[in-house]
């Protein structure tokens, strides 16, 4: 038996799944209960066989139950309709227990009675219900039954029975099988140990285990006494081996669920409960908001009586990330009371009266994340036009919840007034930038949606334009209302205006009330609306009168500047179309001249009369010309005119209680004593006599009399006790009168003033007696409590009065007292000092443990310290500390308004309390400014405090808030804010500038901002920081970052990349790929050359390479047995020696050791290749293949031949050399390496090699003698005559001897070495290139007469140029010769030659020392450079350097410049390059058009080249066209012809002489083009092969109107229609062809009206008189 671990109750939880019915009786009774599949019905069995029946969802009271005749049983028949007979035994109705809605059936009884329990009333019944007769009556078999046709029911071919109702939802619980515990699908792996396991449960004594389910992980038990008491669900979880148990409180039955498993329900009197365990209600809420919906959320609460808790906000970030409403909905209806929560315990009555509820900022935490989530959710969705309506829905619910928590807050009265004002503020914000969103969503839907019907509406022109405009004004809202162009683009977009002239004219209408005295927006508005009338036309008057809208055009003249005078239309025109109206047109033009007539009697007015809305004899009457007014206005009537006021006003007084009444306390007083004292009753108590009866007074205290106390007593006798106690007040009237006076009041003010006094603390003047001074001193020790000091604050200020220095006394009683009220009063004292004052307001403002943190420092007490700007230092730290920023920039604001640091302080309020980065941003922006310009000399505010110190504590606060950061996003987006304040404050601080790069890099990484970082600004701190965040970064694999980081903090990079290298070779090599030989050479190569990018330091580089090669040296454990390995380690080495060559100086020894190293790899690879040859014909190595040659390149490339430090002269000479040695064969392997070094040309490796092994190579000690002898080291003394006969019979057959007749010459017979020489190269083997080498540089040295050695040492381009620059008649071909053998690339042939020719060129022009030698001669003719140019293997290298030097030659040697373009043309012709001579001849013509000039030698030069090139070229495009064409590629086919065509084109301006140029032409020159060209055809064919559409009313333009070319004309009507548009782009620019060209205007309305613009007035007469058109020209003129 296995000890479980046994606890009760651990972390279990009943919910609610059904809720409380009365159908299932007495819980205690209940024997058995069992749950259909879905929760669609619940059956409970009782102890007398009765059953009961339910569906869940059903809360209507039990119905009526009948007897089984059978078994006695009570059934209650639940259906969703009423039951029509209850006389029926359970048998016979088992769809009842499926709760379905009734279906159409034959009757349930029969029409003739029958007995109940026979067969054929059974039948009878079985038929009626359409069941089968089942003989099993059991519970088990009617529930199984039910099961079934539930399960058949939701199929397809259901019954008519079934689909009558509709489909049942399964549970909520049901959708969420996580929630049981180790509920894991059926598998093989069992975690039961062999030979079972058994456990013993723990339970109350009689209990009896009702329900057993078991699984592959656990064990679920139900155990029940007796009455369903202390039933325990017991959950064995057999991995972990413990046993939890869940024991229900009263009376419990367990539920069997059909069909399912590991669920345990409990039916209890208050319903149906689920046991989960380990998960608790919070849990499991948030789990189902992830995984179902808000509304299960809901149902739950509701379900379980739980109430609405705390929705996590993760639940809402989830809600909002899958658009889910409901989610948000139910989040924000959870945080509902957030604000009220503690006064719902209270009710209005019972409310303690001095318990105000406070609403801290610690209140509001749980709202801001949200609602900010919310705000930024609502912009984001907003900008994507498929989120639109998910945006309007969520800012509606949003604004509501907003809206909602304002007014809950406010109609509270239990809250205090400062929480209540700062909550208001803080959902202010969130209502103005979800008001701001509302705009930015409306806008663009109200333009979607309202201008497309206000154009249809415009689209019925006429009459109904006025109240169309109105109702778009009342519909539209606001917002969109006030839209103007100055504040709205759109407004001003001319496209929109062209496309819909309806919105511009409604624009304009707009516009006039801007400034109603400009009548210039109401003559534009009328022109709009002219668009309007006239769409497709231009909006102008002429328009207008064309059209036949004469009475509206001269309405809009009206308002046009200068008006019908300035003449804006043409008369003519204007008198013509006012032919209808002829007494109008008498009065606009007259016969006699305008003045010498009578006066007009007819004005504006006069024409407004027939319009009935402005009728001119009520309106503008404060216009002067308006004869026809009968009112007495002068002025536009406004609603502040003195005589509307007068007529229409309604007026009404204010007093005191109105403003009470709306919480005004202030203008409530100010108003009751205005009122007050402005109607004092008696004259002998106003305040007029008060100002008399003020001398009597002062006479009395200046005489030391009693004061006169007639007025007092005048103000008492009336009731004014405001003048009363005014009086008594300015005059100081001792106690004792004031009470004797205020007792002759009536008794109401008497009592008053009476209870007014008890507490009255009255101060006399030092004149007053000692003992009335006495007395009055002892009234108010009396009042005050304290013999010391006075007791409030009005007795402090009076008595600061007498004092010498009254700003210090109010500050000490500041203090004392703790009233900030004393310490504003004490800065308005003249004199006084702002620094003390806003210590002292700001030490009063805090709690007195505040206070004291930041007093410690003072040695006395505060109230008789000397406070200075150190002392600030600590109260602005301290309270900074307590995140207490409130205070010290309401004394800031109240002291030093003026200061920056009122900037800084908001900066911190916005984002430390509102968090609202984007308003602190611009604070701190303003603090920036500000310091600048006070750096910069600024004015600097009186009483200011020392700018050094501002920048000083600047930057604590700063740096306190970087501190106070509660999580890295905050710090975050505050470092985001601080980026630029490092070049502004100037402080010890932190960087904040590296510390926002620093933030931004860590953003997504799991490592944080160190604390100290922003705490320490110490250069080691910061360093050792940025050390740990790195390799903090480095461990969890983010090295790209890390290396950021590091660059950042100016830390070595190097040692991060090799550890990322490390890791990834440990990576690759796990892999399955590494076994593949291309995956390790790519690796390799990309390490060495991230490791080249990084400029990381060679030695530890090496080390990398080195500590790779050696985890496989031959010895080790993992030393490679295999080719490929061997071939990697090879790799390894040279890469470490090519790093290990970079130091300096170089280890030599290490790096011989290293070749060492390979050389034994290699010789193993070469063993193991020919082990397998021998082993099997068909095991050879791997072919060569691109991998392979990878390889190879990489080996070449990192050889330790081209380490220089290796290759030193010791190793050429004989000297240290090994000699014949006895054993050849035994080393025939590395002899036959050797040999492949040799003909490598690797001389230097093979001789050290050779050392290294101590080996004896004959082709080595050959090819070293060779060039010993060359060089003169050794002497030329001949062999022995048994080595020297072979070489000497050979020399005539050897086959060296045939290809060294190219480039060497034949020896002397008097030259020793050079036969000596010859002897070698024939007897060498291997190396006998490198001996052909030495040979030919021997004979060249000769030649030349320099040293072999010093031609050895110079680079193998600058012999060659020695070669060419002498005068050998063969020099070309032994250049040729040279260069083959020394292996030259034909880049640097190039650049040799081409620098040459330059040289040579410049030095023939400029006259430069004429003596001296050029490689290229140009006397010796065409022949030498056609030599010299094919010196190179492609001479197309040649003429490109060519061209490429053509900048470096000044322009004034035109001369050499030509010559270099013919040279670079013969290089290009050589191969026939036709890109290189199409580079050419563009180069030429840019010199010629814009340096050389006209008719120059050159183009005599450059035709004859042209005409040649461009007939190849046109053959090359006509078979390419062919091609094309019988490939199907049209497209192409068609652009070889358009472009042959132009080449044709230009071959025929050639051949006539012109120099007029159509190929290579630039956009900018194709209109230019096209004016030069004579015929219409050419134009097309241009046009066509540039794809150009040509501009042919400014060509006509030129070739007809200027120059009356109308032949011109004529072919381009044979190729395109002359339009009506072509002749009114034509007609912009008219001179004198233009009445001929009209002619061919075939629109007979277009020719009139262009001639009519331009005062054609023949023409247009001629048009009208003529009967073919005067007709049309009528019917178009009049509409």
């Amino acid at each position: 038996m296995l000890e479980a671990d046994q606890r009760l109750q651990a972390g279990s939880t009943e919910v609610a799944v059904i809720p409380e019915n009365q159908h299932c009786g007495d819980v205690a009774d209940v024997r058995k209960a069992e749950l259909a599949p879905g929760g669609s019905l619940l059956g409970c069995l009782g102890v007398r066989g009765q059953l009961v029946v339910w569906d869940p969802a059903d809360r209507e009271p039990s119905p009526a139950a009948v007897e089984d005749s059978d078994c006695d049983e009570l059934i209650p028949l639940c259906t969703a309709e009423q039951i029509q007979s209850h006389d029926l035994s359970f048998r016979m109705f088992p769809d009842h227990l499926l709760c379905a809605a009734p279906r159409s059936r034959p009757p349930l009884q029969p029409q003739h009675p029958r007995d109940q329990d026979s067969l054929s009333s059974s039948s009878f019944s079985i038929s009626a219900l359409g069941a089968t007769f089942s003989t099993d009556r059991s519970w088990e078999a009617r529930l199984n039954s039910m099961y079934s046709r539930a399960k058949q029911a939701t199929a397809p071919s259901s019954s008519c029975f079934a689909s009558s109702q509709p489909p049942r939802t399964s549970s909520w619980f049901s959708s969420l099988p996580h929630l049981d515990p180790h509920l894991a699908p059926s598998s093989s792996h069992s975690r039961v140990p062999p030979g079972g396991m058994t456990v013993a449960f723990a339970v109350p004594e009689s209990s009896a285990s009702s329900q057993l389910t078991v699984s592959e992980f656990s064990a679920l038990l139900t155990f029940v006494r007796p009455g369903n008491q202390q039933t325990t669900v017991a959950l064995w979880d057999m991995e972990y081996g413990n046993v939890r148990y869940h024991q229900a409180a009263g009376e419990a039955a367990p539920v069997q669920r059909c069909g399912e498993r590991q669920h345990r329900l409990l039916l209890k009197k208050a319903g149906v409960f689920q046991v989960l365990f380990s998960v608790s209600q919070q849990d499991l809420l948030s789990r189902l908001m992830l995984f179902g919906s808000a509304a299960t959320v809901d149902a739950v609460c509701h379900l379980n009586s739980w109430g609405r808790c705390s929705i996590p906000i993760h639940a809402l970030q989830t809600g909002l990330k899958n658009r889910q409403l409901d989610t948000v909905d139910f989040y924000l209806k959870s945080k509902e009371n957030v604000l009220n929560s503690p006064a719902a315990a209270f009710s209005s009555a019972d409310q303690p009266a001095a318990s105000a509820l406070s609403l801290t900022d610690s209140t509001l935490q749980e709202l801001c994340p949200a609602l900010d989530l919310l705000c930024s959710a609502v912009r984001d969705s907003n900008s994507e036009a498929q989120s639109r309506q998910f945006s309007e829905q969520l800012l509606n619910i949003t604004l509501s919840f907003v809206n909602t928590q304002i007014r809950s807050v406010l109609s509270n009265t239990h809250h205090e007034d400062s929480g209540v004002q700062s909550c208001i503020n803080v959902l202010d914000r969130y209502v103005g930038e979800l008001r701001t969103c509302f705009c930015l969503r409306f806008l663009p839907v109200k333009r979607e949606f309202f201008l497309p019907t206000v154009a249809k509406l415009f689209s019925h022109r006429g009459s109904h334009d006025c109240v169309v405009v109105v109702i778009w004004c009342k519909h539209y809202e606001p917002p969109v209302h006030r839209l103007t162009p100055r504040n709205c683009s759109l407004l001003s977009s001319q496209s929109l205006s062209e496309r819909q002239p309806w919105f511009e004219m409604l624009v304009r209408i707009q516009e006039i009330t801007r400034d109603l005295s400009d009548p210039g927006l109401v003559f534009q508005a009328s022109l709009t609306s002219a668009q309007v009338l006239l769409p497709g036309s231009q909006a102008s008057l002429s328009s207008l009168l064309l059209e036949g809208h004469s009475l509206l055009t001269l309405a809009a003249i009206m308002f046009a500047p200068g008006g019908i005078d300035q003449r804006t239309v043409d008369p003519q025109l204007l008198k013509m179309a006012l032919a209808p109206h002829p007494k109008l047109r008498a009065a606009l033009f007259p016969a006699v001249p305008r003045g010498n007539g009578p006066p007009s009697d007819i004005s504006v007015y006069h024409l407004l009369q027939s319009l009935l809305p402005l009728d001119p004899s009520r309106l503008f009457g404060w216009q002067a010309a308006n004869t026809l007014n009968s009112t007495e206005t002068s002025e536009l009537p406004h609603f502040s005119s003195a005589h509307l006021v007068q007529r229409f006003a309604l007026k009404e007084n204010l007093d005191y209680l109105y403003f009470l009444h709306h919480g005004r306390p202030s203008f409530a007083y100010a108003t009751f004593l205005v009122q007050q004292l402005s109607g004092s009753g008696d004259v002998r108590s106003s305040y007029e006599a008060a100002q008399e009866w003020a001398l009597a007074v002062q006479f009395c205290q200046l005489h030391n009399l009693q004061l006169s106390s007639v007025y007092p007593a005048h103000c008492a006798h009336d009731g004014q006790f405001i003048h009363f106690l005014l009086f008594v007040q300015l005059h100081n009237f001792p106690p004792q009168q004031v009470r004797s006076l205020a007792a002759q009041f009536g008794p109401t003010l008497q009592a008053h003033l009476s209870l007014a006094f008890q507490d009255l603390q009255v101060y006399c003047k030092k004149s007053c007696d000692s003992d009335e001074q006495h007395s009055v001193l002892r009234t108010e020790e009396a009042a005050s409590g304290s013999p010391e000091r006075p007791g409030e604050m009005f007795q402090a200020l009076l008595q600061s009065q007498e004092e010498p220095a009254p700003c210090r006394y109010l500050l000490q009683e500041a203090v004392v007292q703790r009233c900030p009220t004393l310490a504003v009063l004490a800065a308005c004292m003249q004199g006084a000092e702002l620094l003390p004052c806003l210590c002292v307001w700001v030490l009063t403002s805090v709690d007195d443990v505040t206070a004291e943190e930041a007093t410690s420092h003072l040695a006395q007490a505060p109230q008789h310290h000397e406070w200075t700007l150190h002392d600030l230092s600590i109260i602005w730290k301290t309270l900074l500390g307590r995140s207490l920023a409130r205070p010290l920039l309401r004394g800031f604001e109240l002291f030093q308004k003026d200061c920056p640091l009122v900037l800084v302080l908001r900066m911190f309020e916005l984002c430390c309390d509102y968090r609202n980065f984007a308003e602190a941003k611009s604070k701190l922006l303003d603090f920036q400014r500000t310091l600048i310009a006070l750096r910069n000399g600024g004015p600097a505010p009186p009483g200011g405090l020392p700018l050094q110190w501002v920048e000083s504590q600047a930057s604590v606060l700063l740096l306190t808030m970087l501190q106070r950061c509660s999580s890295q996003y905050d710090i975050h987006r505050l470092l985001q804010l601080l980026a630029d304040v490092d070049k502004l404050l100037k402080s010890n601080g932190p960087d904040f500038r590296k510390l926002n790069q620093l933030s931004q890099l860590l953003q997504g990484s799991e490592v944080s901002i160190s604390p100290r970082l922003l705490q320490s600004s110490s250069p080691s701190v910061q360093q050792e920081e940025f050390q740990a965040t790195v390799d903090a970064l480095q461990a969890r694999g983010c090295y790209s970052r890390a290396r950021q980081v590091a660059q950042l903090a100016g830390l070595p990079v190097h040692r991060l990349l090799l550890s990322q290298l490390l890791q990834e070779v440990s990576s690759q090599r796990s892999k399955r790929q590494w076994g593949r030989f291309e995956t390790r050479v790519g690796f390799w190569k990309k390490c060495h050359e991230q490791l080249e990018a990084d400029g990381t330091d060679p030695d530890p580089a090496s080390q990398f390479f080195l500590s790779q090669a050696e985890a496989g040296a031959p010895g080790s454990p993992e030393a490679p047995e295999d080719l490929l390995d061997i071939q990697e380690h090879c790799l390894l080495l040279g890469l470490a020696a090519h790093w290990l060559s970079r130091i300096a100086p170089a280890p030599v020894d290490k790096l011989e050791s290293l070749e060492k190293a390979q050389w034994l790899s290699r010789i193993r690879k070469r063993i193991l290749t020919v082990a397998m040859e021998k082993e099997s014909v068909f095991n050879l190595p791997p072919a060569a293949n691109p991998e392979m040659n990878t390889h190879k390149a990489l080996m070449k490339e990192f050889s330790f031949s081209n380490i220089t430090q290796l290759n030193v002269e010791g190793y050429l000479g004989l000297e240290g050399l090994p000699g014949p040695s006895d054993d050849p064969e035994e080393r025939s392997v590395l002899a036959a390496l050797i040999g492949q070094l040799l003909d490598d040309g690797s001389i230097h490796e093979a001789s050290r090699v050779c050392r290294y092994f101590s080996l004896y190579h004959p082709d080595v000690w050959l090819v070293l003698r060779c060039r010993g002898l060359a060089s003169g080291e050794l002497s030329d003394e001949p062999q022995e005559d048994g080595a020297e006969a072979p070489a000497r019979a050979s020399l005539t057959s050897s086959p060296s001897v045939s290809s060294l007749s190219s480039f060497v010459m034949l020896p002397l017979p008097e030259d020793e070495v050079a036969v000596q020489l010859q002897k070698l190269v024939d007897q060498c083997r291997h190396g006998n290139n490198y001996c052909k080498q030495v040979l030919s540089l021997y004979q060249l040295c000769k030649e030349l007469q320099c040293s072999f050695s010093s031609v050895c040492g110079e680079e193998p381009c600058s012999v060659l140029e020695k070669l060419l620059l002498s005068e050998q008649p063969e020099r070309f071909r032994k250049a040729r010769a040279f260069v083959k053998a020394q292996g030259l690339s034909a880049d640097a042939v190039a650049e040799l030659i081409s620098s040459a020719m330059v040289q040579a060129l410049l030095a023939s022009s400029q006259e430069l020392h004429p003596g001296e030698r050029h490689i290229f001669r140009p006397l010796e003719g065409r022949d030498a450079l056609v030599q010299l140019i094919k010196l190179c293997d492609d001479p197309n290298l040649v003429g490109l350097k060519l061209l490429e030097h053509l900048n470096s030659v000044p322009l004034r040697d035109l001369n050499c410049i030509v010559e270099l373009l013919i040279m670079a043309h013969d290089c290009f012709s050589l191969t026939c390059n036709m890109e290189g001579i199409v580079r050419v001849l563009q180069a030429a013509r840019h010199l010629s058009h814009t340096y050389l000039p006209p008719r120059l030698v050159l183009s005599s030069v450059i035709t004859p080249e042209l005409k040649s090139s461009l007939v190849k070229v046109l053959g090359l495009l006509k078979d390419a066209a062919e091609s094309f064409s019988k490939d199907s590629c049209v497209r192409q086919a068609t652009r070889c012809i358009r472009t042959a065509k132009l080449v044709a084109l230009q071959l025929h301006f050639l051949n006539q002489g012109s120099d007029l140029r159509i190929i290579n032409l630039r956009p900018a020159e194709l209109l230019s083009a096209a004016m030069a060209l004579p015929r219409c055809y050419q134009v097309f064919v241009v046009s066509e092969a540039y794809g150009y559409s040509p501009d042919w009313a400014e060509i006509l333009y030129q070739k007809v109107v200027l120059h009356g070319d109308f032949g011109y004309l004529e072919e381009l009507k044979r190729h395109r229609p002359l339009t009506s548009a072509l002749f009114e782009d034509i007609f912009k620019n008219v001179t004198s062809n233009v009445k001929r060209l009209l002619t061919y205007c075939d629109d007979v309305y277009s020719r009139y009206r262009l001639a009519y613009q331009q005062n054609l007035h023949d023409i247009t007469k001629m048009l009208l008189q003529d009967a073919k058109t005067s007709s049309y020209l009528s019917d178009r003129l009049g509409s």
